[in-house]
């Protein structure tokens, strides 16, 4: 099998999006800070894998894995983990968040809808950062082609999604718009109240509903993009 060529960390495509604006304007300065606490926490995130060697690979999805990503983006992240070991890394993850840096929200743990037999957890740093950890077992994990990849040990297979028929997209696209405008309201009202846990959760499904709308309308001939969506 050929095993895919790791890109090293400094080589990951942003797409900046600051430098044409004043760079004395606070809330430039703000991004700019934001996206540099984020680089750093992937680089860190990067080194603390690496280190385990039960991660078997690494890889990036969201706007980082489809070369789009800006000083907005955030971090999604795919991670197979040695079939025997994956429960006991289940079971030590608040260990793991505190090498990467000192938590100051972290969602309730569930199941993945983008890695079979996974787990999903919302975290975030100081920043603030927002990092999407999914954990899959190395037997079945599977990445798609936009994905970048950190590390690989194990040689994960690249699969390739199919476009979907029209039909099928129009009918996600009118759900997932039916979703975020049922949900918007939900999302102002916590933060109204100032209830930043569950406005932060909140925002995070808008996110996830936002994004492959966005992408059923304006790019048809993509595939699925609810295989990864975030």
């Amino acid at each position: 099998m050929n095993r895919p060529t790791p890109v090293p960390l400094a080589g990951v495509p942003t797409r900046d999006c600051v430098t044409s604006l004043p760079t004395q304007a606070p809330t430039i300065r703000a991004l700019t800070d934001y996206a540099e606490a984020r680089d750093r926490c992937l680089k860190t995130i990067d080194g603390v894998l690496r280190d385990d060697q039960r991660v078997g690979a690494a890889w990036l999805c969201g706007s980082f894995g489809r070369g789009e990503a800006d000083a907005w983006s955030d971090l999604d992240l795919r991670i197979a983990i040695d079939d025997a070991a994956f429960p006991s890394f289940l079971a030590n993850l608040p260990a793991l968040y505190e090498r990467v840096g000192h938590p100051i929200l972290v969602q309730w743990e569930m199941d993945s809808s983008t890695m079979t037999d996974g787990r999903f957890q919302l975290v975030v740093y100081p920043g603030p950062v927002e990092v999407d950890w999914v954990f899959g077992p190395a037997s079945k994990a599977t990445r798609l082609p936009e994905t970048q990849l950190l590390f690989d040990r194990i040689g994960v297979p690249v699969a390739a999604a199919q476009p979907l028929p029209p039909e099928e997209r129009r009918a996600r696209a009118e759900r997932a718009l039916i979703f975020f405008c049922a949900m918007s309201p939900i999302a102002v009202k916590y933060a109204a109240r100032g209830d930043s846990r569950r406005a932060s959760s909140q925002i995070d499904l808008l996110t996830g509903a936002f994004i492959p709308l966005w992408r059923l309308v304006e790019r048809p001939d993509e595939p699925d993009p609810q295989a990864d969506n975030t």
